[in-house]
Parts: C-alpha cells; sequence; structure tokens
C-alpha cells in the first residue's frame, strides 16, 4: 500500500484475530503503574514510550505491515486494553480479535508527527500502543512504536526494537512458547507462591522502613515545588576501577556504585542510614528475556554507612540488593498501606519525590567528560525525585548522571557527591 500525497499521514485499522482472549486482575507492576499514571497531571507524558528503528533495506508497506501484525500476535500487552470492573478494581483484557492503529508517515512529516507523539499521555484508558511505518521512494525508512508504560517498560522497548530488526531484515523472529504474558505474571501473583512472595516482600519494606530516617519518608517532605540541576562525568578510569572492584569482591558493579553512592551521600549530606530507592533488575529469568509488558519492579533498600573497610561497604551493599531482587515482589497498594500505617509518604509519593534514587544499567554513554559538567535540567526530564544516580557501563567507560532538587541539595553538593563517588572508586 502506498501513500500518494507526499505530505498525507494515513491511518491504518490493521485487523488480528483468532488470537488468545483472555483477561485477569493487573499483575503488581501494572498496578503500580497503572496507580501512578492515574496521579500524574493532564498531557503529562514522560511516561509514554516511544522507540525508533531504522530499516536497513527496502520494506514496502505491506510487509511492514506484516511485520507489525506478527508482534501484536505475539505480545498481548500489545493488545491489551486495562479499565475497571464492577468492583471498581483494574483489570486487563487481551482481546483475540480487534484492529490497531498504524500510522503512515511521509519522511517530510514524520518527525513533527513523532516529536508530538512523544509528548503524549496515554493514561489509562484506551489503546495502549501506536504503530507508525515512515515512507520514503514508496518502501520503509523507519519503523516508530508509541505505547503506553502500561504496555511497555523500558526492558520490553529494547526486546521490540531487537525483534523489530529482524524481522525487517528478513530474520526469523517468533516469540518462543515460554515466554511469559502480563497475564501469566497475574495469575502467578493470585497463587499460594506469589502470596508468599508479597508477604516476604512486605516483611522486608517494615524492616527498611523501621531503618530509614524519620525525616525522609515523612509526607511533610515531600510538599515543596523542586527545581533542578545535574552533573555528569564520563571516565574510562573509573569504570576500569569499577570493574576491577567488582571482580576482587566477586560481586556486581551495581553493588560497588551503590556502596560507592551511599558513603557519598553520607558524608557529603550527614546521613548514616541512607535509604535507596533501587530499582530491581528482573529479567535474568528466561521465560522473561523476550517479554514485553510492564514487569519492572522497585524497591527500598537502606544502608548503615558506619562501617569502614571498603570490602565490608561492597559486601553489605551486594547484600542489600540480592535481598531486594528476592523480595521485590510486592502489592504495590499493601505497600502504600505499610508506609501510611507508619506515618511516612505513599508509595506513589516516595517513588515519585524520594531520597537518593539509584538506577544502573549497561547501555551507551556519553563523551568523555573529565569533570563534572553541571547543567539545569527540566521537571519532566528530573521526575520530581529529590536526589537521582544514573550510571551507563559500557564497556570499561562509565558516565554517571546525578540530578537533584536543589531546594533540598544545594548545588555545590551535587558536584561533590558525584566527585566522592569517584574519588571511591579510584582509592579502592
Amino acid at each position: 500500500m502506498a501513500v500518494d500525497d507526499p505530505g498525507s499521514t494515513q491511518q491504518v485499522r490493521l485487523s488480528f484475530e483468532g488470537l488468545p482472549q483472555r483477561s485477569a486482575p493487573l499483575s503488581w507492576s501494572q498496578l503500580y503503574m497503572w496507580d501512578f499514571l492515574s496521579r500524574m497531571r493532564p498531557h503529562d507524558g514522560q511516561y509514554t514510550v516511544c522507540l525508533e528503528t531504522e530499516v536497513g533495506q527496502p520494506v514496502a508497506v505491506d510487509d511492514g505491515l506484516r511485520i507489525v501484525g506478527e508482534l501484536i500476535a505475539d505480545h498481548e500487552a500489545l493488545r491489551t486494553s486495562y479499565r475497571p470492573d464492577e468492583t471498581g478494581l483494574p483489570r486487563q483484557y487481551v482481546a483475540g480479535n480487534g484492529q490497531s492503529d498504524v500510522y503512515v508517515l511521509q519522511e517530510s512529516a514524520a518527525d513533527a508527527w513523532l516529536a508530538a507523539q512523544r509528548e503524549r499521555r496515554f493514561g489509562t484508558s484506551g489503546p495502549p500502543v501506536d504503530f507508525a511505518l515512515v515512507q520514503a521512494g514508496g518502501t520503509i525508512s523507519r519503523v516508530a512504536v508509541i505505547a503506553s508504560h502500561l504496555a511497555v517498560d523500558g526492558w520490553s522497548a529494547a526486546v521490540l526494537r531487537r525483534q523489530l530488526r529482524k524481522r525487517l531484515a528478513g530474520r526469523s523472529c517468533r516469540t518462543q512458547e515460554a515466554t511469559v504474558q502480563p497475564v501469566d505474571q497475574s495469575d502467578w501473583e493470585a497463587t499460594p507462591a506469589g502470596q508468599e512472595a508479597n508477604q516476604a516482600g512486605l516483611e522486608l519494606w517494615r524492616r527498611t522502613i523501621a531503618e530509614v530516617p524519620p525525616g525522609q519518608l515523612s509526607p511533610a517532605a515531600l510538599d515543596s515545588r523542586p527545581r533542578y540541576r545535574q552533573a555528569r562525568v564520563s571516565s574510562y578510569a573509573a569504570g576500569s576501577a569499577l570493574l576491577g572492584l567488582a571482580r576482587r569482591h566477586r560481586t556486581v558493579p551495581s553493588a560497588v556504585l551503590l556502596a560507592a553512592y551511599s558513603q557519598a551521600v553520607a558524608t557529603t549530606l550527614g546521613q548514616r542510614h541512607p535509604a535507596f530507592w533501587v530499582v530491581v533488575h528482573n529479567r535474568f529469568a528466561p521465560e522473561l528475556q523476550e517479554s514485553v509488558g510492564c514487569y519492572f519492579r522497585e524497591t527500598l533498600v537502606c544502608l548503615d554507612t558506619e562501617t569502614r573497610r571498603t570490602g565490608d561497604q561492597i559486601t553489605a551493599a551486594a547484600s542489600a540488593l540480592l535481598q531486594a531482587f528476592r523480595r521485590s515482589h510486592t502489592n504495590p497498594r499493601q505497600v502504600t498501606e505499610l508506609l501510611l500505617d507508619h506515618d511516612r509518604a505513599s508509595y506513589f509519593d516516595v517513588a515519585r519525590a524520594f531520597y537518593y534514587n539509584f538506577t544502573v544499567r549497561s547501555g551507551a554513554a556519553g563523551p568523555p567528560v573529565e569533570q563534572p559538567d553541571p547543567e539545569w535540567v527540566g521537571a519532566k526530564e528530573f521526575d520530581g525525585q529529590v536526589m537521582h544516580l544514573n550510571a551507563d557501563l559500557k564497556g570499561d567507560q562509565l558516565t554517571i548522571r546525578l540530578m537533584a532538587d536543589t531546594w533540598c541539595v544545594p548545588a555545590q553538593q551535587i558536584e561533590r557527591i558525584l566527585s566522592s563517588c569517584l574519588d571511591y572508586l579510584r582509592a579502592g
């Protein structure tokens, strides 16, 4: 199918039928995101997932539509809608028959259209995902996926990009039968094993909350409107030191970074027991590696920084991260009840504006920067946290980006914390 008008955007209703149809309550990851999206500002698109894939060889529009149809058939999250049931609790409904929107764009109009989609908010109702085929000279030059975070988390976006590239190159990429779908995850959470995991996670929350300094999770600490600043540094030397420390102490680089970050926070801000909101990597299981959906997990970690030896600090951080991984499977609404019972902020507010957020991933690192590079950043980019450390490790190049609300953390301390992290790695 070609689009004759060079300035046009054509909407195609791509039909599917005869696929599995089922429904279930939201999984705990989906429920957290449902509550999160429900409380965001109208038209706030910061949790809209947008990904683009370049096409390396000529692919006709009809073939592009077929490939999109294969993705929709393989991944139930791409044809799932979300709405409350008769009791008011949100459920997911996987369609076996229906239509998905695919937009066929001319190259000249594509960038403006995609930029507008990046600002779009999907919310908690309506179709969770749209596709776009960018056409140039009668063949596809790019394929884009625009999705709600309810349907596609960060790992899933990488899965979709990888599978799109394989299919567009003419290679087979059928999803394995063992791949877990979001409804499967929800069904498991209702089993005795799932409920046991929830109770173990809640018990870890109880113990951790008791260790967090009183003012750090109180609702009053989350009221002010923040303004943000970031510092970034990229270093091969720090990356090599990080990997060397991880090998020496037989642990993962994220444990070493958490130890460095906790010591920097403790030294600079005077917190003996700093608490961290940790994004848990849960895609090690083979059945989750190629899954598309909302599966991410987050939890709370509190560290005692009184330990003086570097090895003990790293061991403690590794132990805390392992506990977080094993016991992060919890019902977010029960976590909120637990927090409020202890006169703390709700789960949503803690995640949205929590001290010392910490994430580590492997990914593309920025250009080398020898000194912290401070700049102001916007609220949308920062996501409302009080302080957030993000680290990218590619090969032995480490890039650390530290963002903070300057109403809570003075600008000069942001750079001091980042420098302290690097000093910790180099001294280790």
